[in-house]
């Protein structure tokens, strides 16, 4: 948080599980707002729900400077240029984005179109829209790994090379971060915490 703070993305984004206890969040929602307050982006800091926020976090969240674009999409202008915003919804992988969704996949791509995402399979959701960058989480890397990085568990149905990692996917940047946290047992093993710094050229 100090970097960067010191140093303020052009963009942030949180691809969900902002707590881990899914049926009653409410004693995690002081130590949320500990760790998303501070947060800075220069242009926004947009965010998606993860399975284990389910519906009550939203509130939540939206009641921060964390802007939630949940089965939502938005433009933005970032110094003049257009970008799309597509949130795929993450705390119930059934919900639709939306009429929105339609609207984009008929319109030109503009010079940068991104998709958030909790699970990285959604990416089918959203290929027709041409998304050339797609960020997702949900499977921290597998959390706990074999020594050579292979992970056995991931919880996802993409080959578990996707469970982790920048991959070429079409014209699309695939792109799934280990997260900060854990589930279930509170260890990682040959898979570390990461946050994942994407520079455009």
């Amino acid at each position: 948080i100090e970097r960067l703070r010191a140093e303020p993305p052009e963009l942030l984004f949180i691809t969900g599980d902002f707590v881990w206890q899914k049926w009653d969040n409410r004693d995690a929602m002081a130590n949320m707002r500990r760790f998303i307050e501070p947060l800075v982006s220069n242009f926004g800091i947009y965010a998606v729900l993860g399975n284990h926020d389910g519906d009550q976090v939203g509130p939540y969240i939206s009641a921060t400077h964390v802007q939630l674009i949940e089965g939502e999409t938005r433009t933005i202008d970032i110094r003049g240029e257009k970008v799309d915003l597509i949130g795929v919804p993450g705390a119930n992988r059934n919900d639709p984005i939306g009429p929105q969704l339609r609207a984009l996949e008929q319109r030109d791509t503009p010079s940068l179109r991104i998709a958030l995402a909790h699970y990285p399979d959604t990416l089918h959701n959203v290929a027709a829209a041409k998304p050339h960058l797609f960020f997702a989480g949900h499977t921290h890397g597998g959390q706990i790994c074999l020594p050579n990085g292979f992970p056995p568990l991931t919880h996802d149905s993409l080959p578990r090379k996707y469970a982790k990692g920048i991959h070429r996917v079409d014209d699309t940047w695939f792109i799934v971060t280990r997260g900060l946290g854990y589930t279930n047992i509170p260890v990682r093993m040959f898979c570390p915490s990461e946050i994942i710094e994407v520079i455009l050229e």
